[in-house]
């Protein structure tokens, strides 16, 4: 191989890492939507978890920090406090 094939072999390289660089940091997130006060909710926030309520919209809606909310029973939602942690599947 001689000097300016590797030069080019090079390029070809570079060229292949910069365009393979952005398309990794640029991953589609599923958006779920929008909740009340702008919060946007995608596929990163939702799943099992224990959040802290941050207000309860009855009668059986209990809502996190970051949007997410988790239904729950009447008297679950009854017995949870707003600041409480709560182990949920929120969406």
């Amino acid at each position: 191989m001689t000097r300016t094939d590797r030069r080019g072999w090079r390029r070809s390289i570079a060229a292949i890492a910069l365009l393979a660089v952005p398309l990794t940091g640029c991953a589609p997130t599923t958006r779920l939507g929008a909740r009340p006060g702008g919060v946007v909710v995608n596929s990163a926030n939702t799943g099992w978890a224990t959040k802290k309520v941050v207000t309860k919209k009855p009668p059986e809606a209990l809502m996190a920090l970051d949007g997410t909310i988790c239904r729950v029973s009447p008297d679950r939602f009854k017995d949870t406090a707003v600041g409480a942690l709560v182990p949920c599947n929120w969406q």
